[in-house]
């Protein structure tokens, strides 16, 4: 943090620290994400649209990222999202499904429904016939 209160990163591209915000919004989101758990320890975290302005091709090592947090912080998150990158990257990804359950809503015969699965369950479905949580029946 610099005298103006506004953190710093140390990058070895650079000679000397840039400003978060000289970042893209994608890392600076996942900052700020991450310093979330710090304050939350032992409690919830709410997360709406995982992905929003992440790198596909960080997803994967974000969500580990962010299940390792939640692991050492000791906090239970809820996330939203309508990708399936970031809905598989979970699923395919966590040590222990058994720690993650899945929710769709979707809409039967002009009706909105809940549909649950355990981590457990989605993982097979998801390995079985790539199944799609957006979709889920």
């Amino acid at each position: 943090v610099d005298e103006l209160q506004r953190f710093l990163v140390t990058d070895s591209s650079f000679e000397y620290a840039l400003d978060l915000s000289k970042y893209g919004e994608g890392l600076q989101r996942i900052f700020f994400i991450s310093l979330y758990f710090a304050s939350a320890q032992n409690g919830v975290i709410l997360i709406d649209e995982f992905e929003n302005a992440i790198n596909v091709e960080l997803i994967i090592s974000f969500a580990e990222f962010v299940y390792s947090l939640a692991e050492l912080f000791n906090v239970q998150v809820f996330l939203t999202s309508h990708s399936k990158e970031c809905i598989d990257a979970f699923v395919r990804n966590l040590k222990n499904p058994e720690l993650l359950s899945a929710c769709a809503l979707v809409n039967q015969n002009g009706k909105i429904e809940t549909r649950e699965f355990s981590g457990k369950e989605f993982r097979r479905l998801v390995e079985a016939g790539n199944v799609d949580l957006r979709s889920a029946i």
